[in-house]
């Protein structure tokens, strides 16, 4: 028993008085339980409930922290939660808190460069996270001591490993590559979700095919090739004309022959005008 004041009855010390983060009780002084506290001098016959914000307060007031929790820091007797990937050591009373390493997702509340989880695409090692090698992935927040295989087939995967993007010759569907069908086609880094025949030939099932000599695909079909005929417009056969343009004529040999009389509308095969504009007549306009 230690008194902050005290009196004597005849049979002993009694305790009026007591100090600091200790209660009166039955005449002696006995010590606070917990975090709880009382100011030098008390009488009080409990004590007072620290703060839940503080990691201990003040003996004159519960309110008042002297010292912080982990990731707090103190200002003007109260303890604030450190702001972004910022930490604090428990029983701190630092005013300020410490930036947390940027290659760490989170940190010691000990040490800014001691990281606990990692950010994405980096693992956990000798408490620092480095980058995963290759093509390889993590999460975001991970603790694994290494990285996960992106599949041979994707380019890029996310975090958790699902594709993004594909290889040469595959395509993406549900976060998936796969290879394309038959003699199909995709260009890598792609995000396309089904694959296509190369220029200039056309799609039957799930094969490629290119079309016989003088035609050429439209709209993967085969058709007639005239576009080395200047002015064909429909094309009957390969590299005959079924039809020409307005400024030309259709030859008897499947050509167009350009129509090349002032103020002619339409000429013929004999290159005389058929139809002139207005207010211009005869075979030559």
């Amino acid at each position: 028993m230690v008194c902050n004041t005290c009196t004597s009855d005849g049979n002993g010390l009694i305790c009026q008085t007591c100090h600091a983060f200790n209660y009166l009780n039955n005449g002696t002084c006995s010590s606070c339980p917990g975090n709880q506290v009382n100011p030098e001098g008390n009488s009080n016959s409990s004590c007072i409930v620290c703060s839940s914000n503080c990691a201990t307060c003040s003996s004159n007031s519960g309110s008042t922290c002297i010292f912080c929790p982990a990731n707090t820091f103190l200002s003007n007797g109260t303890c604030i939660n450190c702001s972004g990937n910022t930490v604090n050591p428990s029983n701190n009373s630092n005013t300020s808190c410490a930036v947390c390493s940027t290659t760490c997702a989170t940190c010691s509340p000990n040490s800014g460069q001691i990281c606990l989880t990692c950010p994405s695409y980096t693992f956990l090692s000798n408490q620092t996270c480095p980058s995963c090698p290759g093509n390889q992935v993590n999460p975001p927040g991970n603790t694994n001591s290494s990285c996960s295989i992106c599949d041979t087939l994707c380019v890029i995967c996310s975090p958790l490993a699902a594709c993004l993007s594909c290889t040469t010759n595959t395509y993406l569907s549900n976060a998936t590559c796969s290879i394309c069908p038959g003699n199909q086609i995709n260009p890598s880094e792609n995000s396309n979700s089904s694959c296509s025949c190369p220029a200039n030939m056309y799609l039957n099932n799930t094969y490629c095919y290119s079309c016989s000599t003088g035609y050429y695909v439209v709209n993967n079909s085969c058709v007639p090739d005239c576009r080395n005929i200047s002015g064909c417009i429909t094309c009957g056969s390969p590299g005959v004309c079924q039809a020409c343009d307005s400024i030309y004529t259709l030859a008897n040999n499947g050509g167009c022959i350009l129509c090349n009389i002032s103020y002619c509308l339409t000429c013929n095969q004999s290159m005389t005008c058929n139809l002139c504009a207005n207010y211009h007549q005869g075979v030559n306009c």
